[in-house]
């Protein structure tokens, strides 16, 4: 207990390492007090010790941190811990991240949204899909929304269906449309994709459609059939 009253933050952090083997009940506000230390690595142990021992009584302060920590491999950490401590209140907090555009944080937060199944961020996560270039993002995004069981707003999805370059990313989007709730657009934007010359593009378009159930669906397939050279 004296290295946590060390000036040395390594000192502290030899502490926070005891503590994650050694915990008792006893050291709860201490490790809780050490989520506001000085030193960024510090507050990563502490983080650790909190979600390793599952101290739910961290929660609060934690949330702050994602919000006012000056460190974003602090922050990233903290939503990675209330995604451990299955806090499902705090999806608005981690929702927030996504304004800032930062491509670490912005990972870590659609994967906690997703985990945490906060559906209401479905049109924040979908708009990232009008604008965002890195492939990572693009895919946590679609499996986000695949996980909401929301498209958001649809039109980010048409988007990576229409001009995304990448043919796996627009398999990806399409598969995402037969896994969410159905919009008005969502037969029409698979339609456009049945003249695509990649036929595995045509052929996840087959399968979201059949996943759409619409009678609107049956004419289009058997002409598929009939047309279709793969």
């Amino acid at each position: 207990l004296n290295l946590g009253r060390s000036s040395n933050p390594i000192d502290r952090i030899y502490l926070l390492e005891a503590l994650k083997h050694l915990y008792d009940v006893r050291f709860q506000k201490l490790v809780i007090s050490f989520l506001n230390d000085e030193n960024k690595s510090v507050r990563i142990y502490a983080l650790k010790c909190a979600t390793d021992n599952t101290i739910k009584e961290s929660v609060p302060v934690i949330k702050r941190l994602i919000t006012t920590d000056n460190n974003d491999e602090v922050r990233k950490r903290s939503i990675e811990a209330l995604v451990y401590f299955k806090d499902t209140g705090s999806g608005s907090i981690i929702s927030s991240v996504l304004k800032e555009g930062k491509r670490d944080l912005s990972l870590a937060a659609i994967k906690a949204l997703r985990d945490l199944k906060y559906s209401s961020a479905a049109v924040p996560v979908s708009g990232i899909l009008l604008t965002e270039s890195d492939r990572e993002i693009k895919a946590a995004a679609i499996d986000a929304l695949i996980g909401f069981g929301k498209a958001g707003n649809i039109e980010g999805l048409r988007h990576i269906i229409i001009k995304d370059e990448d043919p796996f990313m627009r398999i990806k989007a399409i598969h995402a449309i037969g896994e969410v709730t159905e919009e008005r657009a969502s037969m029409d934007i698979l339609t456009l994709t049945l003249s695509e010359s990649d036929y595995r593009i045509r052929g996840e378009a087959c399968n979201a459609m059949g996943k759409l159930k619409k009678s609107r669906a049956s004419s289009i397939l058997l002409n598929q059939i009939k047309t279709d050279n793969s």
